[in-house]
């Protein structure tokens, strides 16, 4: 898949997104640790904006942010596990056969049966949840990248920045918190 950008006739290749990932998200994960993330995925990180949000500006210009801002839409995305280093993706249909609840299970049975469907899950995976990443969004150059991320338990936006051809996160705030 590509992305066209119409204010500035770039694309965005599937390639950058999942180069840019391995190098700056996924760098150091060993492969008997793997990360498991939603494949299916969202490009419009949230509540995005520029409008007096002067983390974003501090750090990027407010014309290089215009420009990202372009790229958001509500279009689902999808990460492809084999492009990702030690990453395995789950399908939102794979979520739903995992956490979905009988619609003619007594209201009394649900707290027990989501307990045991996440014990199931536990152990199938192996770990107590997933990550939500958004589909990154990149300046004209692609030297500064946004990306959210979100867990069981809060949710952060992310700032990369490439320096001496490596992506190095700069900043990072809290979007919520539960």
């Amino acid at each position: 898949m590509i992305i066209y950008n119409k204010l500035s006739n770039s694309l965005i290749t599937d390639i950058e997104v999942h180069s840019f990932l391995n190098e700056a998200v996924f760098p150091n994960i060993a492969k008997s640790d793997s990360v498991y993330i939603y494949s299916d995925t969202y490009s419009h990180l949230g509540n995005f904006s520029i409008n007096g949000n002067s983390f974003l500006t501090s750090y990027i210009d407010k014309s290089e942010l215009i420009y990202m801002m372009s790229q958001l839409t509500c279009q689902p995305y999808s990460f492809d596990e084999k492009k990702l280093k030690n990453v395995r993706c789950i399908s939102n249909v794979e979520i739903k056969k995992i956490f979905s609840v009988p619609k003619n299970l007594p209201e009394k049975y649900i707290r027990f049966f989501i307990k045991y469907k996440r014990a199931l899950y536990k152990e199938k995976y192996h770990l107590n949840h997933l990550s939500l990443y958004s589909k990154p969004i990149f300046n004209k150059d692609k030297t500064f990248a946004i990306i959210q991320f979100e867990s069981n338990y809060y949710g952060d936006l992310l700032i990369f920045k490439k320096i001496k051809n490596k992506w190095i996160k700069i900043a990072q705030e809290n979007l919520w918190i539960s």
